[in-house]
């Protein structure tokens, strides 16, 4: 069954403002970044190298920037959208977002620390955001579903009928519509500081019931250090190379040998 709104017709209107209010739950795929040390060589645990790399300015993990690049346009090709949240403890005193565009990092949301969350620690604060966010994405998601599922059921074909007011039409079915696709979250981090716990907590949060809300999640960590132990269900990567050959990673985008050995150079 499709249905047809007539401009400005109440249901036209209604629809219309739950379609805005829920932008952000139109992506099916989200990736949840790091900035310092997972893309920005800033070398936080040590800050007389951090000040110095601010002065003379972060370079780029270019290629981890390019992967980036890669899983949008590949995710777009198969017809899912794309969404990038970039979340970091550095206080907001140079503006990421600048940074970023600069670098060709695709464009997304940019949460760093204002004034009063610099008093937090760090670990709290990035669990707190991260889990303020995705909470409220899974809930424009969910409402989002059950949207489209009651505007096509037959209960909300027999509610329109006789009703001119709410102005609509049916229309002959042509093809059927898509189902909402459920949610794929990729994280990437590094190892320097907290990033592996704050995203496993997350993972196995129970208010977010990532298993219960048929997501999937794959979580990438930079080793930047060594002294630090390993977290089961994490996928560890000591350089971009050996990200791609991940199998956890070349998996979620289907990528073969000759792929990755390409990319490689």
């Amino acid at each position: 069954m499709i249905i047809k709104f007539k401009k400005n017709s109440l249901l036209s209107n209604i629809l219309t403002s739950l379609v805005k209010s829920n932008q952000n739950s139109l992506a099916n795929v989200i990736v949840v970044s790091d900035l310092d040390d997972t893309l920005r060589m800033t070398d936080v645990r040590n800050t007389g190298n951090a000040i110095v790399n601010h002065i003379i300015g972060i370079r780029p993990f270019q290629m981890l920037i390019d992967i980036y690049q890669q899983i949008k346009e590949y995710y777009e090709s198969t017809g899912d959208q794309v969404m990038f949240y970039y979340l970091s403890s550095s206080p907001r005193i140079v503006d990421i977002k600048d940074w970023l565009k600069f670098h060709g990092a695709p464009e997304g949301i940019v949460r760093q620390r204002g004034f009063l969350e610099f008093f937090e620690r760090g670990s709290k604060y990035k669990s707190k955001e991260l889990k303020k966010f995705l909470k409220q994405y899974i809930e424009q998601h969910k409402i989002r579903s059950f949207a489209k599922n009651f505007v096509e059921s037959e209960e909300f074909r027999d509610l329109l009928k006789g009703n001119e007011l709410l102005g609509y039409e049916f229309l002959p079915n042509s093809k059927k519509s898509e189902k909402i696709k459920d949610i794929r979250i990729l994280f990437f981090g590094d190892n320097g500081q907290y990033d592996p716990i704050v995203y496993s907590n997350v993972f196995k949060d129970p208010d977010l019931d990532f298993k219960g809300n048929n997501i999937e999640a794959h979580i990438f960590i930079r080793k930047v250090v060594t002294d630090v132990e390993d977290l089961p269900g994490i996928n560890y990567f000591n350089d971009e190379r050996e990200l791609l050959e991940d199998p956890a990673y070349s998996s979620i985008l289907n990528l073969n040998r000759g792929d990755i050995k390409k990319q490689c150079g």
